[in-house]
């Protein structure tokens, strides 16, 4: 684990996805409370969502790569066609003090009942099938378990990765029903990721130039 973690602070990656994944909810055609039996809404389109990323984008080259994964976004939750809500569960507390969200703020629901999705726009280096596995244990623990209503919720994963030629793609994949890890066994690994973490953080900090400010980049 610890080479993983130190072969991941050491890249250095100019823009930031940040952007897109605030967005996501426009592509999901989110309505509040209030709105539950009002006709559904309209799509967000495109020119749009375009708009607002230009202005959450710092440089040209981070537009780019939002928008390139916006219209990935765009064609698929177009099939989808999701009407969705905002979930009430916001975070899951792990290790001492620590919260994650392995999951969208919002769901939606399908024939087969709630969808929940964890968002990976990374082009590479995305999530393995052991982190796919940890995802639907975070998803399980964090929603299913905490709220009676999620029980049978279906739990996807959904990534955008590129292929050969550097086109970027949808891949979602969906949880069929493996074990998954028990919270106590998974509260243990990430409060050990925590602390390799943080150990690996501040061996890189002292290694930086007195005129670099040291800081600790993001795990999650």
């Amino acid at each position: 684990m610890r080479e993983a973690l130190e072969a991941k602070s050491q890249i250095a990656v100019g823009y930031s996805l940040d952007p897109i994944r605030t967005l996501v909810p426009d592509f999901m055609n989110e309505v509040g409370e209030l709105l539950a039996r009002a006709p559904a809404p309209t799509r967000t389109p495109f020119s749009i969502i375009e708009k607002r990323l230009r202005s959450l984008c710092r440089t040209s080259e981070e537009l780019g790569k939002n928008v390139e994964v916006a219209r990935v976004l765009d064609r698929y939750f177009a099939q989808e066609n999701p009407i969705s809500r905002r979930l009430r569960i916001g975070t899951l507390t792990v290790g001492v003090g620590e919260f994650v969200r392995f999951w969208l703020p919002s769901y939606y629901v399908s024939e087969d009942g709630p969808v929940l999705t964890y968002f990976d726009p990374r082009g590479s280096g995305g999530l393995t099938p052991l982190g796919r596995s940890a995802v639907y244990a975070f998803m399980h623990h964090g929603i299913r378990v905490a709220d009676p209503d999620f029980q049978e919720a279906t739990l996807r994963i959904l990534q955008v990765p590129r292929n050969d030629v550097g086109h970027r793609y949808k891949r979602t994949f969906d949880w069929a029903g493996e074990s998954l890890v028990d919270f106590e066994d998974l509260n243990a690994q990430v409060r050990l990721t925590y602390r390799i973490w943080a150990e690996v953080q501040a061996s890189k900090d002292q290694e930086r130039p007195a005129r670099s400010a040291p800081g600790q980049g993001r795990l999650f």
